[in-house]
């Protein structure tokens, strides 16, 4: 195969930038909440919200109590995590699935009536893989 660029157009198949993680800074990315709200929430996800023996109808005062709106009717199944609860927003009538991961780094907004199934992710983060440093490259969902 002929490369056809000249000195006046890029390459199409230029490499990519070199890699350096170490210099990722994490910037532009606001979780929201201080540490204490963070460290909190965290215990209580992990000792309290995604477990077994939880009636599901306490799973939704829980998130509200962290910041969440979360609309009437909803079910929340065990083994759900929600990596900020005070980004989150759930409808009415709506179902979160057993072992569904919500990594809301930014917003995520469930209108009413959506089933949200076993194990499914959503995923309001990423990364700019242009980026040398890999810098966040968030949405809301």
């Amino acid at each position: 195969m002929t490369d056809v660029s000249t000195s006046d157009s890029p390459t199409v198949n230029a490499p990519p930038a070199q890699r350096s993680l170490r210099s990722f800074t994490g910037a532009g990315y606001d979780k929201g909440r201080n540490k204490v709200w963070q460290v909190t929430w965290f215990a209580v996800m992990n000792l309290i919200f995604m477990k077994w023996w939880l009636p599901p109808r306490l799973r939704p005062p829980i998130l509200r109590a962290f910041g969440a709106q979360v609309g009437d009717r909803v079910l929340i199944r065990h083994r759900v995590r929600v990596l900020w609860p005070w980004k989150l927003t759930i409808g009415d009538d709506c179902w979160i699935g057993e072992g569904a991961w919500l990594l809301n780094l930014e917003p995520i907004t469930i209108e009413h009536d959506v089933c949200i199934s076993q194990e499914a992710l959503l995923c309001a983060g990423s990364h700019c893989r242009e980026d040398p440093g890999f810098e966040f490259d968030n949405g809301p969902i």
